[in-house]
């Protein structure tokens, strides 16, 4: 489902295929940040189910959802103000 609401923002905001998959990789990047941050540190969340290499298979398109939602907003911010 999220990558389909991901799919969705990305024909929303008009943003070229190869940008999105850029997204992707860095959303890729993003997960792997927070399963280290999961393993190593202390006092931190913890997901119950893994799916993929110790990380759930929604929290990639999550991440690339955020991506796309930041750089809408910037570029929205931008417009406004400058």
């Amino acid at each position: 489902m999220s990558m389909v609401i991901f799919g969705i923002s990305t024909i929303l905001f008009n943003i070229p295929y190869n940008l999105s998959l850029f997204i992707l990789l860095i959303s890729v990047a993003c997960a792997f940040t927070e399963v280290i941050f999961i393993r190593y540190m202390k006092s931190t969340w913890d997901y119950r189910h893994f799916d993929i290499i110790n990380i759930p298979y929604w929290l990639i398109p999550l991440w690339a959802i955020t991506i796309v939602a930041v750089i809408a907003m910037s570029n929205r911010f931008r417009e406004l103000f400058m």
